[in-house]
């Protein structure tokens, strides 16, 4: 699967990477969206295989995706032992 890499910055000023997979053919007006933008769970990151295999099977229908990171991706937040809330570890 080809897919471009790319990112945003947050107003807090984090950056996020993410990927754009290009829609394989020209939008189809009869559908609702052009595009779908996927959003990963807290601790998880954009590249999770289960998210590029959705990822993908969109692509191959016609959909541009997009997949980023959020400010909770990978290592940077972990669950404090004390209380349910993530905190910020960096």
């Amino acid at each position: 699967m080809e897919v471009d890499l790319v990112h945003t910055t947050t107003t807090d000023h984090f950056r996020l990477g993410g990927v754009w997979l290009e829609p394989p053919t020209q939008p189809d007006p009869s559908r609702a969206a052009d595009a779908v933008l996927l959003i990963h769970g807290v601790g998880g990151n954009f590249y999770q295989p289960m998210l590029m295999e959705l990822a993908q099977r969109l692509n191959e229908g016609g959909y541009g995706v997009a997949c980023f990171d959020n400010t909770g991706h990978d290592a940077l937040w972990a669950r404090n032992p004390e209380s349910d809330m993530c905190c910020w570890r960096g």
